[in-house]
């Protein structure tokens, strides 16, 4: 092979998940002394106007850990451009069937959106998806990530990307799930109100905890872990932005009440240990909640109105958000009609601030909090950081209690398990579901990984590769799961190929019923590294209409110095190769592109044609290929058209392309089903 060829090999392997490399090494932490922490803040410091001030140095900083003064060793500013939409990368409109475990952007911003739906009104989702979406649209550039979860139980989540059509429709399935206070709540606060007031304990007449608190148990923990793995992520301008209207805590006194507080302390705790800045978004605007009880339209048994326990109820929740804010480093928007202001200050927030670093002259590995105070010598400067952190604890065991496959490492089943796509170890990963029996279907699980990220001694692993892919079904349930174990105790000629192309593994997820699934895929490489990914799959029902389609796979011959672990034991015999999460090829490739086509109308003869077409960002068809398959065929088949297509991109230029196929009735055009797939092509020249 010429160095020019190798160099294309190389380059288009590496294509879905090199950039991952680049920021992994890219993001290694500093070299620490022995027995000594180091520890990194975060700061950002604003004017009295909230503007970001710029131009400041090392020396402007003082530190203080537990009052006692830290000697600054490393500093450096973050400067990013403000995100310009107008250069945003060309879009063609088709959702991409490859999803990556990347959680931050080197190049530009990466921020979290939580939407606290259980806490939001119904009324207020169409204020929440316009916010939002103007925020997409608006404050979100071509080099930002944008990952996007709620803390209920719906179909919201969003992996990070810079897909703007992916992020628009997740924000459109946001659906505020909170309620108005009912009557009995609204009674209940104000009785509990006028208890006060008059002195008396608070013992509440309707224990209103009992019917919110399991609510908001789900929210808080789910977002102190959300705190907690985006923290973790290193690298990167790094933001949360936490939509919700808050849960009064301090109004609740049962039992569950307390717990409840219980876990708002812990998440309090997480946003001072971590270093990403938390911004909460009140969608109720300028509010003292009058809404609220206009909408219950009620008054107590002496004739007065609920109003002001209602008032104070909203008051307490809006602190306990800006309380969260303060802990994280960031700023609260609540309480203001200006919210998207409130996510311009964001972005501005997000593209300049300071990063110090110091070795902490407490030593001690005992695991406690240890507070942070951050000033800075400029005259009515406001500091914003995180409030403190947690000492390392040597030796401190995970949770072995963690979903997983038999027999398999507490490291995979963290990976997992995580609350969010880990990215220690960079994965790429796509997911096609293939009818399989009766309305049930197959999914086929392509993973593939860089196998410089693994840890090696004298061309050996020096602990085995785990792998698991898993269905989760809407309330995180396990419905199927697949695994498979490496282990390369001596050198040789497969362990030498890992190393230098990475390694491949075909999962298989049966027996899935129509729906929709996430699917998470996990490695652990002992305890070294450790990555996973997450991919969203919709099931149709393959039986349900006259022509149906399963999702297409792609076999490239560029593709094939990668080791494939395991070959697919449905498809094998039907491919030229295994097929591969690549979607970026250089020109001169050959690409195989395989999907099944289901006939369900075997009882009225006819016969199909199949396309195939390659087409720019434009519309204009830079490939095309059509066949027939006879009626006679099909029946032979069984109804069951397996359809592969070579494509040279020997004549097919640079650039952002969709793949179509497309299956039709020759009698009945109406009839017909397709898929289509995004791809590039990249000029295949060694640097």
């Amino acid at each position: 092979m010429s160095s020019r060829a190798r160099c294309a090999v190389i380059l288009a392997i590496f294509g879905a998940v090199g950039v991952l490399a680049r920021a992994q090494s890219a993001q290694r932490p500093p070299q620490f002394r022995a027995g000594v922490e180091y520890v990194e803040v975060e700061v950002r410091v604003i004017d009295g106007m909230g503007v970001p001030v710029r131009g400041l140095s090392q020396r402007d900083f003082r530190v203080v850990e537990d009052g006692v003064p830290q000697t600054l060793e490393a500093f450096s500013v973050v400067d990013l451009p403000s995100p310009s939409t107008s250069a945003r990368r060309p879009t063609i409109g088709v959702k991409p069937d490859v999803a990556t475990n990347g959680m931050t952007s080197l190049n530009g911003r990466t921020y979290l959106i939580v939407v606290d739906d259980a806490s939001i009104a119904p009324r207020r989702t169409l204020v929440v998806r316009k916010l939002l979406r103007q925020f997409i649209e608006r404050s979100v550039g071509p080099d930002d990530l944008v990952g996007m979860t709620t803390t209920g139980m719906d179909a919201t989540y969003e992996n990070f990307t810079n897909d703007r059509a992916r992020l628009l429709a997740a924000i459109d399935r946001i659906a505020g799930q909170g309620g108005s206070p009912t009557v009995n709540d609204a009674l209940d606060i104000a009785n509990r109100s006028r208890r006060v007031e008059a002195g008396l304990p608070n013992t509440p007449n309707i224990p209103i905890a009992s019917t919110t608190t399991a609510i908001a148990f789900n929210a808080q923990r789910q977002l102190t872990r959300l705190v907690q793995a985006m923290g973790a992520a290193e690298g990167g301008s790094k933001a949360i932005i936490f939509v919700s209207e808050g849960i009064p805590l301090e109004m609740v006194t049962n039992t569950e009440g307390l717990m409840l507080i219980g876990d708002a302390q812990r998440l309090s705790m997480a946003a001072r240990r971590g270093n990403v800045p938390v911004y909460p978004v009140d969608p109720r605007g300028l509010s003292e909640g009058q809404e609220d009880t206009i909408e219950v339209g009620l008054t107590l048994s002496n004739g007065s109105s609920p109003d002001a326990g209602v008032r104070e109820e909203v008051r307490r929740s809006q602190e306990r958000l800006r309380v969260l804010a303060d802990d994280s480093g960031g700023i609260p928007i609540v309480n203001n009609n200006s919210l998207a202001e409130g996510l311009d200050r964001v972005v501005s927030l997000s593209s300049l601030y300071y990063v110090l670093g110091y070795y902490s002259t407490n030593g001690r590995a005992d695991g406690r909090y240890r507070r942070i105070v951050v000033t800075v010598d400029r005259p009515e400067a406001r500091v914003l950081h995180r409030r403190g952190y947690t000492a390392a604890v040597i030796g401190r065991p995970a949770d072995p209690a963690l979903a997983g496959p038999p027999g398999s490492s507490v490291e995979l089943r963290g990976a997992l398990n995580a609350v969010l796509p880990e990215g220690g170890l960079p994965l790429a990963i796509s997911a096609a579901a293939f009818r399989h029996k009766n309305d049930r279907a197959s999914v086929a699980v392509v993973l593939e990984a860089l196998g410089s990220a693994l840890t090696w001694r004298n061309d050996a692993l020096t602990a085995p590769v785990e792998m698991a892919a898993v269905a989760l079904e809407r309330r995180g349930v396990i419905k199927a799961g697949d695994s498979h174990r490496l282990q390369l105790s001596t050198p040789g000629d497969t362990a030498q190929r890992i190393q230098q192309f990475g390694f491949r593994w075909l999962g298989r997820l049966d027996d899935l019923k129509p729906g929709r699934y996430q699917i998470r895929v996990a490695v652990a490489n002992g305890t070294a590294s450790q990555g996973s990914v997450w991919y969203d799959v919709e099931i149709p029902d393959f039986t349900k209409n006259p022509l149906a389609m399963s999702d297409v796979v792609l076999v490239a011959d560029i593709a094939m110095a990668r080791p494939t672990v395991r070959p697919d034991r449905l498809l094998a015999a039907e491919l030229p190769g295994p097929p591969t999460t690549l979607r970026e090829f250089p020109e001169g490739a050959n690409v195989v592109v395989y999907a099944e086509i289901y006939d369900n109308q075997l009882d009225r003869p006819h016969d199909l044609e199949t396309s195939v077409v390659v087409a720019n960002e434009h519309g204009e068809v830079a490939y095309r290929t059509v066949g027939t398959r006879t009626s006679s065929q099909v029946l032979e088949s069984h109804g069951v058209v397996r359809m592969k297509a070579g494509i040279p991109l020997v004549n097919i230029r640079p650039g952002s392309y969709t793949l179509t196929v497309d299956a039709r009735q020759t009698v009945n055009r109406a009839v017909s089903a397709g898929r289509a797939v995004p791809f590039q092509v990249v000029r295949a020249t060694a640097k």
